[in-house]
């Protein structure tokens, strides 16, 4: 039903006569989440693929298909802009407690005003007034500088956007945390929690075991050659500080591929993807590959994830996108290699 709906708007948002009865339907006014769906930029099915979807372009910064109509263009541009205002100004912000969140601050700011005449709207906005809905200053008594704290609770950011944007927002929480999800992770879901590689792999370990390898010979998880893009070797190594003020361990299980962030990655060799995470800590959005015969790779920090649980592959198919999810310090694909339950250095199975 969802697809028919979609279809039926899809084929009313490319004309002019069936934007106007858009535009005259009250539905759309008190469900921007349809709205959205009108956004779709390659067909009904937009929404299953992550970079045609409104908010993969709006939030990822992906390009605008050129089937959009004018009017619609524009707002995604005003959005692409100002999220780009939010990012230079959040860059210059010193938090001493907490941190940020730069897609809720988006995502909150998105769903307040996509159902806004809000062109006008988003160009006047003062980007720092607005970023202070989500943090206290505390002014110390002597001539230290300002201490900046991130305020914890949702719904008090949430208020306090409410009240700062004149908007009621806390009547479309729901929608936000929708938007938020899916600006996230690429499908609406939530982010899982924290479960040490060993434990996820239990199972998928004693089947493996006793099956043959069909992984073949190991291509590069890039579209060019992995050898030059090489940042962190697999091995002992000096622990590295990461954003939270925490370090890395004193040992890399993989190699760090550094490259820019929605670079494709694909299956170095075939096999079946057993388990697919999506976490704000350790190795991020993830995913492992089973290759049979003991053998699994792991590529981890994607910022989407196109690939799900128990999905065959063949070698070069891509599997998702490089990111900077988990506990990292900037774009990279984070790739390991396990074999028969042990991390070896993926030089030794990567074509040369």
């Amino acid at each position: 039903m969802g697809a028919k709906i979609a279809k039926v708007l899809l084929t009313l948002v490319q004309s002019k006569k069936g934007r106007k009865l858009l535009k005259s339907l009250t539905i759309i006014a008190v469900s921007p989440l349809l709205l959205i769906m009108i956004f779709l930029v390659s067909g009904a099915d937009g929404a299953s693929k992550h970079n045609n979807h409104l908010i993969d372009v709006v939030f990822m910064n992906h390009e605008i298909s050129p089937s959009v109509p004018d009017e619609y263009r524009i707002l995604i541009e005003n959005y692409k802009v100002t999220f780009q205002k939010i990012d230079d100004e959040l860059a210059t912000l010193e938090i001493s407690e907490g941190r940020l969140d730069s897609t809720l601050i988006k995502s909150i700011l998105f769903g307040a005003t996509i159902d806004y005449d809000n062109n006008q709207f988003l160009t006047s906005l003062n980007i720092s007034e607005y970023l202070q809905c989500f943090y206290i200053t505390d002014e110390p008594s002597d001539k230290s500088p300002p201490v900046h704290k991130s305020i914890p609770s949702t719904d008090t950011v949430i208020r306090n956007a409410s009240s700062y944007l004149k908007i009621n927002i806390e009547s479309k929480t729901e929608t936000i945390y929708e938007i938020y999800r899916v600006a996230l992770t690429g499908i609406n879901k939530g982010l899982d929690d924290y479960v040490p590689m060993a434990t996820l792999l239990e199972n998928a370990y004693i089947i493996s075991e006793k099956t043959s390898y069909i992984g073949g010979v190991f291509r590069s998880p890039l579209e060019d050659d992995w050898k030059q893009y090489v940042t962190s070797e697999f091995g002992p190594r000096e622990p590295i500080p990461l954003p939270d003020g925490s370090t890395t361990s004193n040992y890399h299980t993989g190699i760090d591929l550094g490259r820019p962030q929605g670079t494709p990655l694909l299956a170095v060799g075939d096999g079946k993807v057993v388990v697919v995470r999506y976490t704000d800590e350790g190795l991020g959005f993830f995913c492992v590959i089973d290759h049979g015969g003991g053998v699994f790779t792991v590529y981890a920090h994607m910022n989407r994830i196109h690939v799900t649980e128990y999905q065959v592959l063949k070698q070069g198919q891509q599997i998702g996108e490089v990111g900077s999810t988990g506990y990292s310090t900037g774009a990279h694909l984070h790739f390991e290699v396990i074999v028969n339950r042990q991390y070896v250095n993926p030089r030794l199975h990567l074509k040369k």
